[in-house]
């Protein structure tokens, strides 16, 4: 995801990038979903691993386990809160008004998508 904006606007300062739900909305339907893949939340592929991990880790060690469960929680709230910034807010200045995805973009990031869903369920 975060190539497809650095292929734009060839920078990684990711304090210029905000309110790009304007102007790029399935890149932001994209990113939503791929952050929300992203945090394990249930049903997603990731969710599976974490919750065996975790579990495993709670009932052999349960400081490391508390650990490993809080780790997962500051991740989630990191990407929701890169999610919100990125996709909320209106458009950033230091940007110029751009596209949505091309043809290439959206079939590449398409068919990354697809694995998820289908192995989430």
């Amino acid at each position: 995801m975060g190539g497809v904006l650095y292929d734009r606007y060839h920078n990684r300062v990711l304090f210029y990038y905000q309110g790009l739900t304007q102007f790029m909305p399935l890149f932001a339907v994209y990113l939503v979903f791929f952050s929300f893949s992203n945090t394990g939340t249930p049903l997603s592929y990731n969710f599976i691993g974490e919750f065996l991990c975790i579990t495993g880790a709670i009932t052999n060690y349960p400081v490391i386990g508390v650990l490993a469960a809080s780790s997962v929680l500051l991740s989630a709230c990191y990407q929701m809160k890169l999610t919100n910034k990125l996709t909320s807010g209106t458009f950033s200045k230091y940007l110029s008004v751009t596209y949505d995805l091309l043809y290439r973009e959206h079939f590449i990031l398409f068919f990354l998508a697809l694995p998820t869903l289908v192995l989430e369920y």
